[in-house]
């Protein structure tokens, strides 16, 4: 009998140490638990490009219906790259009104394939179409040339080192994008597309051509 009173103090004891030791063991599985809860997940943001909205003039522009005639109608026909954007230049009347805004577009004179322009240092190229309060404002579909390709450019003195596209989007055509031109669908556009679109006007067509035959003569 007295060996199995003794006996139960014993169990009770095992018993006491397995309980603690399991609620110790649920305890830390809790708090890890509720570590892993309030640990701070990564967040993965995308920066999305600027958009603008899309504004467009319309002018009485030269139209040149062939590219014979924008080719016997330029004097300088050149290949250049853009160093830099010389911000906007105004058009004013004779009273000093502005009527007009452009961009004024510094360009290296990559090589000349028509006609006398200096090379030596850029030149700044007249471009109708301006960014201005997270608007474009496009002349007849204009978009301005990006910073990262050559163009074959059609050009006419305006001044002195300053220079104007004959017939706006008719002499301006990026020489790395050789596919035709897609429509442009909305009303908005984004640096991302800026940078590929070379023409968001309604002569798709016109404009196609006119690349296609001006590549043919003084790029390929």
């Amino acid at each position: 009998m007295k060996l199995r009173i003794a006996i139960i103090p014993v169990l009770a004891v095992a018993m006491g140490v397995v309980i603690y030791a399991g609620s110790t063991t649920l305890g830390q599985e809790k708090i890890s638990s509720e570590s892993k809860a309030t640990a701070v997940q990564p967040v993965n943001k995308t920066i999305q490009p600027k958009e603008y909205k899309i504004a467009t003039n319309e002018a009485k522009l030269i139209y040149y219906k062939d590219f014979n005639l924008l080719d016997s109608g330029t004097e300088i026909v050149v290949i250049g790259h853009v160093v830099n954007d010389n911000g906007l230049y105004d058009v004013k009347t004779d009273d000093g009104v502005v009527i007009d805004q452009l961009s004024q577009t510094s360009i290296k004179i990559d090589e000349v394939l028509k006609g006398e322009i200096p090379t030596d240092n850029p030149v700044t190229v007249m471009e109708s179409a301006v960014i201005k309060d997270d608007v474009l404002v496009t002349l007849e579909g204009y978009v301005k040339m990006n910073d990262q390709d050559q163009y074959l450019l059609f050009l006419r003195k305006t001044g002195d080192n300053t220079y104007a596209i004959n017939g706006t989007f008719q002499g301006k055509f990026n020489i790395e994008q050789t596919k035709p031109e897609e429509p442009f669908q909305g009303f908005t556009i984004n640096e991302e597309q800026l940078d590929k679109v070379e023409y968001i006007g309604d002569d798709l067509e016109h404009f196609n051509t006119l690349k296609e035959e001006a590549l043919n003569k003084y790029v390929k």
